[in-house]
């Protein structure tokens, strides 16, 4: 999921070069960490099945990262970056967003903080699966990670830092609609049952919404399209969750009984 974290990088190509070192380096240097907690989590969990489900999510949100590398450089290789059809539609709905990020940019403490908060999401990720091990949550995150890339190829952008400041000199990843640091944020948001933790994730959300503004990452229509991309995707996990469960319980039921053994009778229980 990290593959979001660093969006590009200036250079002299048209189209990113292969492999995409600066991604994949993001992938090891900031996603792995945040698998390891839950890893590190896992030895000291006392139930076996929690712990299962731990090297599972591991697995599935590594398996995922190496596949968004590979899905955004190739998108990145053949799509072209349509970033004024984006700040035309905001400017539609009267948001300022390159006025915006330019006051965020000369706001050092404002700007620190939204650059922290844009970098949290893979620990927050991580963070709320440990303390919630919510499977609609492990599903939600896999499936809007896959789907999103069909938004990126209908409607590739780099973002307004990327585009206003480096174009044409860019081989930024096209990853701007919808915006998927604002909809695992509300994933994660939705997915927390523990009241302080459902409070920390709703103020990271807006806290992520604010950043993907400020950082110069997003247009404001990214984030208008990651809301219904959230709840459908939600509503999508939660039929795959109770799929998943119903089997279960299904297997469960079909199990063969064990057959009583009977008793053998000694001694003086003889006849």
């Amino acid at each position: 999921m990290v593959f979001l974290l660093f969006r590009g990088r200036s250079g002299t190509h048209a189209r990113p070069p292969l492999p995409g070192v600066d991604v994949i380096s993001a992938l090891v240097v900031l996603q792995a960490p945040s698998l390891l907690l839950i890893l590190l989590v896992a030895f000291f969990r006392n139930n076996e099945q929690s712990r299962r489900e731990d090297f599972l999510t591991v697995l599935i949100f590594l398996l995922y990262g190496f596949y968004g590398v590979g899905m955004q450089i190739f998108v990145a290789h053949h799509f072209a970056a349509h970033d004024p059809t984006l700040l035309a539609a905001d400017q539609f709905l009267g948001f300022p967003t390159l006025a915006v990020w330019h006051w965020v940019t000369s706001h050092y403490m404002i700007s620190a903080v939204l650059a922290l908060t844009y970098g949290l999401l893979p620990w927050m990720i991580s963070l709320t699966w440990i303390f919630e091990q919510n499977p609609v949550m492990r599903i939600a995150c896999a499936v809007a990670g896959v789907l999103c890339f069909a938004g990126y190829a209908a409607m590739p952008a780099v973002g307004p830092r990327y585009y206003w400041v480096l174009h044409p000199l860019t081989d930024s990843a096209r990853n701007c609609m919808p915006s998927m640091h604002l909809t695992w944020a509300l994933i994660l948001a939705i997915a927390a049952q523990k009241r302080w933790w459902k409070i920390t994730t709703g103020v990271f959300a807006v806290l992520t919404a604010c950043a993907t503004i400020g950082c110069g990452q997003h247009y404001l229509v990214d984030l208008l399209a990651a809301i219904p991309f959230t709840l459908g995707v939600w509503w999508f996990s939660q039929r795959i969750q109770d799929v998943i469960s119903a089997r279960a319980r299904g297997l469960t039921q079909d199990s063969p009984e064990q057959i009583p053994v009977p008793v053998v009778a000694f001694g003086n229980d003889l006849p």
